[in-house]
Parts: C-alpha cells; structure tokens; sequence
C-alpha cells in the first residue's frame, strides 16, 4: 500500500490539514449561505404565507398518518415566537442593565454574564407557551380536522423570480465550492 503525502499548514503548535481545511471552508460557505436564504425568506414572505405553504406542501403527508396538522401548527407557533423572545430577550437585557450590569471583559466573562439573562429569558417564553397552549385548548383547537386559511395564495410572476433565485442558491451551495 501506497501512503499520499499529506500537505499540512502549521499555526504555532497546530497543524491543519489542508484537505480538512478546504471541507471545514466549503462547509462553513455553505452555512453562510443558508443564512443569507433564511434571511432573504423570512424578509419577503410573511408569517401568514410561510404557514400556509408549509401547510399545503405536508398535506400529502397526512395520507401517510402523518400528523401534519400538529407538525404544522407547532412549526407555526414556534415561528412566531421567535421574534417576541429576542424582543423579551432585549427587554431584559435593558432593566438589567438599568440595575448596574455590564457586559464588560473577555468572552469568558460574558458568557457568565449571559445566565441571568438567559434564566429570565425562558421563563418568559415557558410562561408564554403555557398562555398559548390555553388558548388553543380553549379554541378547541384540533377537533376540527380541517384547515382553512383567511385568504387563498396565488402563484405569481415574483413567485417564480423567488424560485429560481432560489434554486440558483442552492445550486451555488452544492456545485460551486467542489
């Protein structure tokens, strides 16, 4: 059996190799790009929409006893969420820094500063999911099977310029970096 040489690079008392160093890239490229997707979806589709796509694109898994009402419905809530936690986040943040904290020193110390930011956090949204997951129960939410949505969407031009710009993305994610 032959062995290949293997090209390293050394950063003081580390070396890389350069093989694992180019996957590490191509991988970390590819994260990247997935951000700049979510963040180009989240900006130009609404909640309302999101939810209702997911919804239509599932509804082929129901025919699989697939639970897609309740997969779909957590999926929305959680979504919906997720900007009322950062908003809670930054409002705790606030008091706490009125109250005499500040985040100053190394990433060490910020991570520790972070817990009691972080404790209060979640209470708030344990306290909200609890909220909501009353007020579906109220609702009666999930006795009645079917779904309806306030308006219909329709497939337009901007649909299919967002399809193909998309599609290209995923193209660069795949094919560009090898």
């Amino acid at each position: 059996t032959r062995t290949a040489a293997v090209e390293t690079i050394s950063f003081g008392v580390a070396e890389l190799n350069r093989a694992a160093l180019k996957i590490g890239l191509l991988y970390c490229w590819r994260i990247a790009l997935f951000f700049v997707i979510a963040l180009a979806f989240t900006r130009w589709i609404s909640q309302e929409e999101f939810a209702e796509t997911i919804w239509r694109l599932a509804t082929p898994l129901g025919k699989l006893g697939i639970p897609i009402q309740g997969i779909c419905m957590a999926l929305t809530i959680a979504i919906r969420f997720i900007p009322q936690i950062f908003a809670e986040h930054k409002r705790i943040e606030m008091a706490q820094r009125a109250r005499g904290a500040n985040p100053i020193g190394g990433w060490l110390s910020r991570v520790r500063q972070f817990v009691p930011l972080l404790v209060p956090t979640m209470a708030s949204a344990f306290r909200r999911i609890n909220t909501t997951a009353d007020a579906l129960t109220v609702r009666s939410w999930g006795v009645e099977q079917a779904r309806t949505f306030y308006r219909r969407s329709r497939f337009a031009v901007r649909d299919a310029a967002a399809f193909a710009a998309l599609a290209l993305l995923i193209l660069l994610i795949l094919v560009l970096p090898r």
